[in-house]
Formats: structure tokens, C-alpha cells, sequence
């Protein structure tokens, strides 16, 4: 276990850490301004889709997959 994290901190370098550090910021600050509005409510749809989604796929659902991932290809122009 201890190797583990040893090799794991070897291997991180200091701009892993500043990049991780500046999208955490990012998301952080997107979530503040969508707190609470509607866009919240639409990206836990989306999220439960997405989940759906990756079920289906898992569970191999065909019929499920393929209209979630048509509805997924045409997300854009549906926004």
C-alpha cells in the first residue's frame, strides 16, 4: 500500500496539481451561477440520462441505447 502511494507521488508533477486546482475552480464557479435555477434541474436530467444511458449499455438494452444515443447526437441542436 505504501509503495503504492509513493509510486503515485512520483508520478504527479506540480502542473498535474495547478490543472486539477483550475478546473476544480472552474466547475466551482459554474455551479454558483446556476445554483438555483432551472439549469440545475436540467443537468440532473441530463446526468440520469447519461446514467441511464451507460446502464443500457451495461445491461445491453438495445432499444434503450440507441434512442439515448441519438438523443445524445442531437443534444446540441435540442438546447
Amino acid at each position: 500500500m505504501t509503495t503504492t502511494f509513493f509510486n503515485l507521488q512520483s508520478t504527479i508533477r506540480l502542473i498535474d496539481l495547478i490543472d486539477i486546482i483550475i478546473v476544480a475552480f472552474i466547475v466551482y464557479r459554474v455551479l454558483l451561477l446556476i445554483k438555483g435555477t432551472r439549469a440545475i434541474q436540467m443537468l440532473a436530467g441530463l446526468g440520469i440520462l447519461g446514467i441511464v444511458f451507460f446502464m443500457s449499455s451495461r445491461f445491453e438494452l438495445f432499444t434503450t441505447h440507441w434512442l439515448l444515443s441519438y438523443f445524445f447526437d442531437y443534444l446540441i441542436l435540442i438546447v
